[in-house]
């Protein structure tokens, strides 16, 4: 899907990783690793511009669109930022494909996530999460389950399930990003489930038409901003290209009249008035977003207040 070249530009020019083939020649696993920074930080988990556009231009993202999304640094959903994911490691040289998830939510909508999967060796095999509203620390080795991570201060975990073949969790332990610790100190919460299935782009068409086109069951399409990235700053609050690569990461998840600013070890959480007292906390740390298309979403999210309210993430 993407040239060699194509793949060159984003990683130097985009993702800022000037020095990416030495890294990869060393070591592909070390590339990986290195890698999740520089795309978490450079590319926006983001429903602006789903909703910049007008009810009647709505659709389900082709392959060009996704391409343009990442290409261009924009991001988007989850069918954007792991699909782009998975197609530019091909372009260098992996061995990588797409896989489906069930993001458990209110409403049953199989397979409506997409994971990024490198394969080494049919024993040796990583997951990338880069499409999703939470920190994700480094690839997680599928061929070592469980696996631990932590991030805002929580224990998570990926295992396979036990109740069914075939299939693997990522459970979320001690609590959770919105609402804090879990009351029940034993609790595992599943997150999502997957497969290890390769999945085409063409194989999330149904699912994607509830999250792109149908109001009623999009959560990205309702009524409030929802974005995601890492991000790293000056001691004067100025934001840096340059992403941490070894150290406790700063991320920000604005949902709604709420950001959320945290690290590895816990979260800071304030809550605005509207979603116009939000609009300059957007624009700092979103700066790849045009003004006109952040207006526009702003317009939208503000006519649904009288019916759906002002949400309040914590």
């Amino acid at each position: 899907m993407l040239s060699q070249e194509e793949a060159d530009s984003f990683l130097t020019n985009i993702l800022k990783f000037s020095n990416w083939r030495e890294v990869l020649e060393e070591d592909k696993l070390k590339f990986l690793r290195v890698l999740v920074p520089y795309y978490a930080h450079n590319l926006y988990f983001q429903n602006v511009s789903m909703n910049a556009l007008p009810s009647a231009e709505r659709r389900v993202p082709t392959a060009k669109d996704i391409i343009s999304a990442g290409l261009s640094g924009i991001g988007g959903a989850c069918v954007t930022q792991n699909t782009f994911l998975t197609w530019l490691l091909q372009a260098i040289g992996f061995n990588s494909y797409t896989v489906s998830a069930f993001f458990h939510g209110p409403r049953y909508m199989p397979d409506n996530h997409v994971i990024c999967i490198v394969e080494f060796s049919l024993e040796e095999k990583y997951l990338l999460e880069l499409g999703v509203a939470l920190p994700f620390a480094e690839p997680v080795p599928m061929h070592k389950l469980p696996y631990t991570q932590i991030a805002a201060g929580f224990r998570y975990r990926y295992k396979e399930a036990d109740d069914k073949k075939g299939v693997y969790y990522r459970v979320q332990m001690d609590g959770a990003l919105y609402g804090g610790e879990f009351e029940d100190k034993n609790m595992e919460y599943v997150r999502y489930e997957f497969t290890m299935t390769p999945r085409p782009l063409e194989f999330f068409h149904d699912p994607l038409v509830g999250i792109f086109i149908t109001v009623d069951t999009s959560i990205f399409l309702q009524q409030h901003p929802f974005m995601f990235r890492y991000f790293e700053e000056d001691e004067s609050g100025t934001l840096v290209d340059e992403p941490n690569i070894n150290g406790d990461r700063k991320w920000i998840l604005i949902r709604g009249v709420s950001v959320l600013i945290g690290t590895d070890n816990g979260k800071n959480v304030h809550h605005y008035n509207n979603y116009d007292e939000v609009k300059p906390v957007i624009l700092k740390y979103f700066p790849k977003f045009r003004k006109e298309d952040l207006e526009r979403s702003l317009e939208r999210w503000n006519a649904t207040v009288a019916k759906h309210g002002y949400f309040n993430a914590r």
